[in-house]
């Protein structure tokens, strides 16, 4: 791998602990913010009817999540991206609702406090997932940079060698 330097993750099992206890606690506020058991809005979940806002699009998220989780749990790197990915829909649908955005209505100070307590979570799971991937980077310091044995094929097959 000429020309590039792999950083392994210094302990993967510390970061793989983190990542599950934060994405429980991501779940844990997801399901606080469904309407009706933590939002003070009235309204069901059943009155969104596009595809983008509506139950379809929580449970996709939701979906990417746990497989986000389960892959972690069974120490996946895939589960690392998942996670992030996960919290960048979650990020991407607070801000707007957040802003008062979404229908029905503006959120009330309440559910704007819940939504907003997140992104603490959010941010650090970023962090976390980010540290627990081996990353390549390209114009390394070193051209002799080994990886760990369980990056060479991902590593070899994105290099097209």
């Amino acid at each position: 791998m000429p020309g590039q330097t792999i950083i392994p993750s210094l302990d993967p099992d510390k970061y793989r602990r983190y990542a599950l206890v934060v994405l429980l606690v991501i779940f844990v506020q997801a399901i606080v913010l469904i309407p009706g058991i933590g939002e003070d809005r009235k309204y069901s979940l059943s009155g969104f009817s596009t595809l983008f806002l509506g139950p379809v699009w929580y449970s996709y998220a939701m979906a990417i999540g746990i497989s986000g989780f389960t892959l972690i749990y069974y120490r996946r790197l895939g589960g690392y991206l998942l996670a992030i990915i996960f919290v960048i829909i979650g990020i991407g649908t607070t801000i707007p609702d957040v802003l008062g955005f979404l229908p029905p209505s503006a959120p009330t100070l309440r559910t704007t406090i819940l939504a907003l307590s997140g992104f603490p979570f959010d941010i650090l799971l970023i962090y976390i997932c980010w540290r627990a991937l081996p990353i390549s980077m390209g114009n390394g310091s070193s051209r002799d940079a080994t990886a760990p044995l369980r990056t060479m094929p991902a590593l070899t097959f994105f290099d097209g060698k």
